[in-house]
């Protein structure tokens, strides 16, 4: 069906409306204006607002008082029962039972005990921390490999599964499909430590956005979407001044009003993360270094930033 906002036909997705805009759909003989709610309809609003966050600080502390009383439980809240790899680096087929304990894996070199980890790393996130190029990580002449494990959470068994082919890649949560890889992540947290960590200190600021978007997303998948919104509003607005032989001002404005939208959520998750985290570290880096240093993390931006925000 076309749909005409104030007489041009609408061919976006995710324009924002602004009160007085008409909306004309003419397949369903349909018009719709867009009015200023009512001084009732805000207040209801308001109302509705209040009583979700009243339920979700109810939720966040009945959970903490279950973790309190129960802090083994808490520490196997989640965890990778078995493991099995098709055609993945240097294994045809391989499958692994885990203990919930401690696990550890002993051979010699180049043998592929990194590459478990890796396959752990990618069927959690999507993706590998030593590559950028997926061929790297498909078996000797295949064309596609399958990662799948099933994790014992508090709820009960969880089957995850991720398949890498030449059309893209595919996954599930429990059998099922998953159409954005966003509804994917975050069913499986995993955390790694390898040599490459010091870069956050030493390396560029990219790597340590990369850093933020992977620990972040796994806890935040609203932090995915809003990311992902960027960057796509992004490229879509890079794309048009470059490729536009004449600028329409109010379609620029648009964009340009997306784009400050979704960049001022990131800018604001991330905000959050790193007040959590700089508590977290500091307390933890206080300890080991026995009191003698002050650890801090601060969030630098080109963007003028509002710290009380948070």
């Amino acid at each position: 069906k076309e749909v005409f906002v104030n007489g041009e036909l609408e061919q976006r997705r995710g324009r924002k409306l602004r009160v007085n805009d008409q909306i004309n759909i003419p397949e369903l003989s349909m018009t719709i204006t867009i009015l200023e709610p009512s001084q009732e309809e805000i207040e209801e609003h308001l109302k509705e607002k209040e009583e979700k966050e009243r339920v979700a600080e109810l939720v966040k502390q009945l959970n903490q008082q279950k973790r309190k009383s129960n802090s083994l439980s808490w520490y196997l809240v989640m965890w990778l029962k078995q493991l099995s790899i098709q055609h993945f680096r240097n294994y045809q087929e391989l499958e692994v039972e885990f203990h919930p304990g401690l696990n550890i894996f002993l051979g010699q070199n180049a043998q592929g005990k990194t590459n478990i980890l890796e396959s752990i790393y990618f069927l959690a996130l999507t993706r590998s921390h030593r590559t950028r190029n997926d061929r790297d990580l498909i078996y000797f002449e295949s064309t596609d490999f399958k990662v799948s494990g099933q994790l014992q959470r508090e709820t009960g068994p969880l089957p995850l599964e991720i398949s890498l082919t030449p059309k893209g890649r595919i996954t599930k949560v429990n059998h099922l499909k998953q159409a954005k890889l966003s509804n994917y992540i975050g069913h499986m947290n995993v955390v790694l430590f390898a040599p490459e960590d010091l870069q956050l200190i030493k390396g560029s600021p990219a790597g340590r956005r990369k850093f933020i978007d992977i620990e972040l997303g796994q806890m935040k998948p609203l932090y995915l979407s809003d990311l992902s919104q960027y960057n796509h509003v992004l490229k879509q607005r890079n794309s048009y001044l470059k490729n536009s032989e004449k600028i329409d001002a109010t379609f620029l404005e648009v964009l340009d009003s997306q784009l400050a939208s979704f960049g001022s959520r990131v800018i604001y998750h991330r905000l959050e993360f790193i007040k959590k985290l700089e508590a977290k570290a500091k307390e933890k880096n206080t300890r080991l270094s026995d009191n003698k240093e002050d650890l801090s993390i601060q969030y630098q931006s080109t963007v003028f930033l509002k710290m009380e925000m948070i």
